[in-house]
């Protein structure tokens, strides 16, 4: 039951510091999510200037949305944030950029053009465009034959490219825990699909 009297009294309390401990807390970080969210989505309408962190945060949110906080998925804004970017030259927005066109997100689905723009973010050595690609090996769509062995590949490279980009660039966001986690578990999986002879071979690559 919607009760907006008691809801904007209680954030009141709450931001006020009348009430605190963990419910408390994680009001207060939604509460800042929904407000640096209206904020980055008001810039954007307008045309203002946003930094590559902010268009990278601003995109991957319209492109998940948060229910939470009452904020819609926005394919059309997701896509216009990772073209810029790749504009800009940043690998990260080349392989959202690839994802969206590949699985027709904001757009027609052009496979064609996804795996290019991957096949570019790779090529930058981005972890997350390398990702992708591994995704589109291993399952494919529109017809595009498994390749078990590039996925392995594509998934290793990923893990490297994770690590380097921790070391070398704070601004990079690249895999999240989960997709190095799903990237291992992927591997192990795909290895044992792999013919002895073709494994033997693939191993060495992949330590």
């Amino acid at each position: 039951m919607s009760a907006p009297n008691i809801k904007n009294h209680i954030e009141s309390m709450v931001m006020n510091g009348y009430i605190d401990g963990y419910l408390a807390e994680k009001w207060k970080e939604k509460f800042a999510l929904k407000k640096r969210l209206g904020e980055l989505m008001e810039k954007a309408e307008k045309k203002r200037p946003l930094s590559n962190v902010d268009m990278k945060s601003l995109g991957e949110w319209c492109l998940v949305g948060n229910s939470e906080v009452g904020f819609q998925k926005n394919f059309k804004m997701a896509l216009q944030m990772f073209e810029t970017l790749h504009l800009g030259g940043d690998p990260e927005g080349t392989a959202q950029l690839g994802r969206m066109f590949y699985n027709g997100q904001g757009c027609t689905p052009n496979p064609q053009k996804g795996l290019a723009y991957l096949g570019m973010a790779r090529a930058k050595r981005s972890s997350l465009g390398t990702y992708y690609l591994a995704e589109c090996f291993a399952y494919p769509k529109f017809g595009f034959p498994v390749d078990v062995a590039e996925a392995c590949t594509c998934y290793k490279l990923s893990l490297r490219m994770k690590h380097r980009e921790d070391g070398e660039n704070k601004n990079c966001r690249g895999l999240t825990a989960d997709d190095v986690l799903n990237a291992r578990k992927h591997i192990a999986d795909l290895m044992k699909e792999i013919p002895a002879v073709a494994a033997a071979t693939l191993e060495p690559l992949l330590e």
